[in-house]
């Protein structure tokens, strides 16, 4: 299956590493140059993912780091971005790659709104 993970930060090489382990075709797409440095993406290309986990620790060496939007129409999207960041970025790069058949999956990360959550309830 070809899968588009949106975001490479912490959740998104996390379920990038874990579909690519399980034999998924990943396209892991880092937002760009500029919010992930280049050393972050030449790392993620060279030792792919390294994963420590309390359910055992694993790395997956065969997804595809890219600034760019994949060419190629996939099966799956996952988002892996924060909440905040879903309107501007998702919509108009997902479209590119998606089919009418695709599937989209989501793990949202809402770091700013549980900040704000914290400060009020001081």
């Amino acid at each position: 299956m070809r899968i588009a993970v949106l975001g490479a930060g912490a959740i998104g090489a996390y379920v990038g590493a874990s579909l690519a382990c399980a034999g998924g075709e990943v396209h892991l797409i880092a937002r760009g140059p500029q919010l992930i440095g280049r050393p972050q993406l030449d790392a993620l290309r060279e030792r792919g993912v390294q994963v420590r986990s309390e359910r055992g620790d694993f790395s997956a060496h065969r997804m595809r780091p890219t600034t760019r939007v994949t060419s190629a129409k996939v099966e799956c999207v996952f988002l892996g971005l924060k909440a905040h960041s879903y309107a501007g970025v998702t919509l108009p790069c997902s479209r590119r790659w998606m089919r009418p058949s695709s599937c989209v999956g989501t793990r949202q990360i809402a770091v700013r709104l549980m900040r704000e959550r914290r400060a009020r309830d001081r």
